[in-house]
């Protein structure tokens, strides 16, 4: 015998890749004795965890049912079987269970057991490991089996001692609720209550009808169960049919009350989400010339499995990198799959995974899926298998792919090929040609065959001192925290200018080469609370080349389409124009300036002065995404957008860290944001998302991390409700307003009932809603303020040089922001105080560079701290923009600006409010209007 085995060995080499090898339809329809085929695939019924005929039932007597039908069902004696794998999720003593199960079912003392945890998958993983055992010559004959007791071992919640973990926000995700998971994601991909429940329903119908018409009856063992009423009375019952399927309507499941309240108006339902499940299901494996030796039936062939991660807050996305990624491996199609078997945690997922995989809802669960059935979490795996062949064999299909999210964050998807099926289809494959590799002509990027790399450093090992980088991000959204750690990881490499909208915070972003003493220039629209860039600037041992924000974007988007320079409205009358911003200070001077920013060209068009920018080009660009293919095709999450898509289009070197690096053809060519030509190099993102001010709802189980409001003296308080209530009268039905930082961003609250306002955020917003509540809080949904953010039903998102094109094109309605000093003219000042405080212009400077179009309007205490006058003849401070407010709105009164006329008139008082106080407490000239009102 064993003469026998190690000749079989020894002619098969050893190898498992000719189970793999085999690519595309026609391939993997050819038959092989190395297959490993499955000649037995069985299942308890489905029960109703607590209410069902497995209430009573314990977890190691429910396995104990299955391993027995198991051996009633064999075709040859169980001693053969060599290996028995059990997956499942939460009893507390998995291994001891179904050892001792197995024993008591009759298997040899001989034969083996082991459990299996992958959550979710845990019945397929088990399928998978006696597979791979098989193919490697380890075994000839396994078991798989999958159960779980939802009613003896419920779920229980995960909890971390790890501090580093806490504070790890994708880590902590991990340990999300599920069905918080699934809100997350339909918040995510805007997936409308009504798909939920019309999905459900045909779930529902499906599964009844089928159980009507007895399509389950072939793959059911019945299996004997002890029910005990509630007298305590205990009898013994055959247990022959799922007991959870019920008739619905669509009526009954719109009326479902959500059942996570804490989300509010939740989309989640037990109508449209799976119920609480007891069973379990068993598939026997063999290699085909066992399976021909023994004189078994064989079933079906197991091809291939696949396992993926994805992001833990949306763990539903994960049947489709899972799927693409099986089907790339076998070299099928979508439509080559006869039938598809995917898990229907939450109606959310299964409605996003067929909108993005473009799946027909005929191919799919076409006997209804945990919706109807229930989801007992280690079992689900190997009965999808065998509830999928069972119906493959009635429609003489060929193909069953069967997949399911996990929880955690991952997915995983199967192939297997229905021996029985009569039907030969013929399939022929597409394939990207593969060019033959031509020498680079001098002066073009050289190209390599693959874009990945198996580590940041690697990535940047060529990068030089004296090279210019790019850098993605905003404040600390989108960042290549992986690549600059790498980066800073050479001390090599030092007198580096870096482009970016911001240089982080502290030591994260682009702070960590600021305190490693790389970075010696900066390009940047905004400081912000980085208090050591500011310092290091001050005291000359960097150079800050201060630049509007859309300015900044269009310089960089210039470089890469191929323009030298370009005339912008943006800063003309300012120090931008001028040349008056200080580059660097000479160091151990107080305040002296070494260098002067360049002076502007300017030129007229059209009866208007603009301000000739010229492009920035990079040697290398470092930017975060969300996906990327092996191609470099990239797409971007949210606001995660911002600079990057441009950055990339602009530097001779593109080095992309991925959130996730899926196979090429795993992205709809549609949804590619930034395409693969761009794109030089590709890794992994190692780095966590680092949140800059984590606002959260008041309405939120925990704010014990969120930004806190500063605690207001009610004096205080209410002169900035008082702005801000009569700013919200500014914002009309129907308008696009951008809101700067602080009292603007109060107005809204104020705006009546009925008004409905579109507020953009600069950063690539338009739409964006209140705080979150803290399990909604998404490290990539932040507003120009860097604080968490929602979105609003008919949101839109896009890159910052789509978001400044709006902004100094007009299309905003009304900018609202606050200011240092207002002249009496409009004139605007509200970015900087030479010597003392240097915060940036952001992107302020670009939203009153139209004033034609947009209304500028100023929020602002009337006066600075010691009663100093803010609204002045005449500005003294830096100006952000000449001639651009219409109106100032202080705690005082209201001045309406006649910009053409230069004239100042105030129109309304605050009550209590005198004419000589608004005079005593304002530096500048201005008429009184006749019909003066009270400022409400």
């Amino acid at each position: 015998m064993l003469a026998k085995r190690l000749n079989s060995l020894a002619s098969r080499k050893l190898s498992t890749s000719g189970r793999t090898r085999a690519r595309g339809l026609e391939s993997l329809l050819q038959k092989s004795l190395d297959d490993v085929v499955l000649t037995l695939a069985i299942r308890t019924p489905m029960c109703k965890a607590r209410k069902g005929a497995f209430k009573d039932t314990t977890s190691d007597a429910l396995l104990l049912a299955m391993l027995k039908a198991v051996k009633q069902n064999c075709a040859f004696d169980i001693a053969k079987v060599q290996d028995i794998a059990v997956g499942t999720c939460h009893p507390p003593s998995p291994v001891y269970e179904a050892r001792a199960a197995a024993l008591a079912a009759g298997f040899r003392q001989e034969t083996p057991v082991q459990a299996i945890n992958r959550l979710c998958s845990s019945g397929l993983m088990a399928i998978r490991s006696i597979s791979d055992s098989i193919a490697r010559g380890d075994i000839d004959v396994g078991l798989a089996v999958g159960y779980e007791s939802m009613t003896k071992n419920p779920r229980p919640t995960p909890t971390f001692g790890s501090q580093d973990i806490k504070d790890h926000q994708v880590a902590r995700d991990c340990a999300e609720p599920m069905g918080w998971t699934s809100e997350m994601l339909a918040q995510d991909f805007y997936i409308k209550r009504e798909r939920m429940d019309e999905f459900a329903l045909i779930s529902h119908s499906r599964a009844f009808d089928a159980q009507k018409a007895g399509r389950f009856k072939d793959e059911i063992a019945p299996v004997e169960a002890t029910i005990i009423d509630e007298a305590g009375n205990a009898k013994t019952v055959l247990v022959d049919r799922d007991d959870g399927l019920r008739a619905s309507t669509l009526e009954g499941l719109t009326n479902s009350k959500p059942v996570f309240p804490q989300w509010g108006d939740g989309l989640s339902t037990a109508g449209n989400s799976s119920q609480i499940t007891d069973g379990a299901a068993a598939v026997m494996l063999m290699r085909r010339n066992v399976a021909e030796e023994l004189g078994v039936s064989i079933l079906a062939k197991h091809v291939a499995t696949s396992v993926v991660g994805v992001s833990p807050r949306v763990m539903g996305v994960g049947p489709v990198p899972a799927i693409q990624h099986v089907l790339q491996r076998t070299g099928l199609t979508m439509d080559d799959v006869d039938l598809y078997e995917i898990n229907e945690a939450f109606a959310s997922q299964v409605v996003y995974c067929l909108d993005q995989l473009q799946l027909p809802v005929e191919k799919v669960n076409v006997n209804g899926g945990a919706i109807a059935f229930g989801h007992p979490l280690g079992a689900t795996g190997a009965r999808q298998v065998v509830t999928g062949l069972s119906e493959l064999r009635k429609r003489d299909g060929s193909i069953l792919c069967t997949s399911m999210c996990i929880g955690s964050g991952m997915g995983a998807a199967a192939i297997f090929v229905n021996e029985k099926a009569q039907k030969r289809r013929l399939h022929v494959s597409a394939s990207r040609w593969e060019a033959p590799s031509l020498q680079v002509p001098p002066g073009r990027k050289e190209r390599r065959h693959s874009k990945i790399f198996t580590s940041a450093d690697e990535a940047v090992a060529d990068i030089k001192s004296g090279s210019t980088v790019l850098s993605g991000g905003f404040g600390l959204c989108g960042v290549a925290d992986s690549l600059i750690a790498a980066i800073s990881r050479r001390p090599d490499i030092n007198n580096l200018t870096a482009a970016s909208n911001n240089a982080g915070l502290g030591e994260k972003g682009l702070g960590k080469l600021i305190h490693s003493g790389q970075l010696s220039k900066v390009i940047c629209s905004y400081i912000g609370t980085n208090k050591h860039f500011e310092s290091q600037y001050m005291q000359g041992k960097v150079s800050i080349e201060l630049t509007p924000q859309g300015t900044l974007a269009e310089r960089i988007r210039a470089a890469g389409a191929g323009i030298p320079a370009f005339f912008t409205p943006t800063g003309y009358g300012t120090a931008v124009q001028t040349g008056d911003l200080p580059v660097k200070y000479r160091e151990g001077t107080e305040g002296e300036v070494e260098m002067y920013a360049k002076k502007k060209e300017v030129r007229e068009f059209n009866g208007r002065s603009y301000i000739m920018e010229e492009a920035i080009h990079g040697d290398y660009a470092i930017i975060r995404v969300w996906k990327a293919d092996e191609y470099g095709n990239c797409v971007f999450r949210y606001t995660q957008h911002n600079f990057s898509g441009a950055m990339a289009r602009s530097a001779r070197v593109t080095i992309v860290e991925a959130d996730e690096i899926v196979p090429a053809g795993a992205l709809d060519p549609q949804h590619v944001h930034l395409p693969g030509i761009y794109v030089d190099r590709v890794v992994r993102s190692t780095a966590s998302k680092d949140i800059e001010f984590r606002t959260t709802s008041p309405f939120s189980s925990s704010t014990s991390t969120s930004r806190e409001a500063p605690v207001e003296r009610d004096e205080e308080k209410d002169r900035r409700e008082r702005i801000a209530k009569r700013a919200a009268k500014e914002l009309k039905d129907g308008f696009y307003v951008n809101l700067g930082i602080g009292m603007p961003m109060l107005a809204p609250s104020f705006v009546p009932k009925g008004v409905k306002v579109h507020l953009q955020s600069e950063n690539g917003i338009l739409g964006f809603g209140p705080y979150p509540i803290e399990p909604m809080v998404d490290a990539d949904i932040i507003n120009a303020g860097k604080e968490t953010v929602t979105l609003l039903p008919g949101a839109s998102i896009f890159d910052s040089v789509e978001s400044f094109g709006m902004i100094r094109g007009g299309h905003i309605d009304v900018a609202m922001l606050g200011a240092f000093q207002v002249s009496q003219s409009g004139d605007l000042a509200n970015f900087m105080i030479p010597r003392k405080m240097v915060k940036g212009m952001g992107g302020a400077m670009d939203l009153v560079s139209n004033p034609e179009g947009t209304k500028v309007v100023v929020l602002m205490e009337h006066v600075a701290k010691g009663g100093k006058h803010k609204i002045l003849k005449t500005c003294d401070l830096p100006l952000t923009g000449v001639g651009c407010v219409s109106q100032i709105i202080t705690d005082l009164c209201v001045f309406d600006i006649d910009r053409y006329a230069q004239k100042m008139t105030l129109t309304e008082l605050a009550p209590r409010v005198t004419l000589e106080e608004v005079r005593s407490k304002t530096g500048a000239d201005y008429d009184v209007s006749p019909n003066v009102k009270t400022m409400e």
